[in-house]
């Protein structure tokens, strides 16, 4: 099995232009825990979609996070548009100073403004963390963004929607030091 592991490994690493991946969770819910694992302790904020605005269960407090003992908000939202309002969302992070700000949902009609939030989460050491478990394969054919190399810190998916692939899940990034949380 390691060989095989190995073999999904790379391409991993090469379809999400990461320097690592972590292709052991069994399905992508479990490839967010351990997003949330490597990027969150008790107390820390996360921002994140509502369900009403196209969230995961997985994104919100009632779900997955109300493992972590976490303060959850929920990133502001054109529902004309149907996108994230990419000004509420960075007054937001300035007023409120996450620790994680989650992109991504269950549906997609635009890429995420991750280039735009990397500015300020820089200024104030917020980590991104994008769910791309509705878009891995749209991006692992480059006819998406490019969540990485846009300036996510951490990618997290499913492997059986978009990408085609036996229902698993992936983790990668380009920071060793969050790969060793893993």
């Amino acid at each position: 099995y390691d060989s095989i592991e190995d073999i999904a490994i790379g391409l991993a690493k090469k379809l999400f232009h990461a320097r690592y991946a972590n292709v052991q969770p069994v399905s992508g819910m479990v490839a967010n825990l351990v997003a949330y694992y490597t990027l969150l302790k008790p107390g820390d904020t996360i921002l994140t979609h509502q369900v009403k605005h196209s969230g995961h269960y997985s994104h919100v407090k009632s779900g997955t996070l109300s493992l972590f003992q976490v303060n959850v908000e929920s990133i502001p939202f054109d529902q004309k548009n149907y996108s994230l309002d990419i000004e509420k969302t960075i007054e937001k992070i300035k007023t409120i100073k996450p620790n994680v700000v989650l992109l991504g949902s269950t549906e997609f009609l635009f890429p995420a403004p991750i280039k735009e939030l990397r500015k300020v989460c820089n200024q104030i050491g917020t980590k991104i963390l994008y769910d791309a478990a509705h878009v891995s394969g749209l991006i692992a054919g480059q006819t998406f963004q490019d969540p990485l190399t846009e300036g996510a810190d951490l990618l997290s998916m499913s492997t059986n929607k978009t990408l085609s692939a036996p229902d698993h899940g992936i983790v990668a990034c380009n920071d060793p030091e969050l790969y060793q949380r893993q």
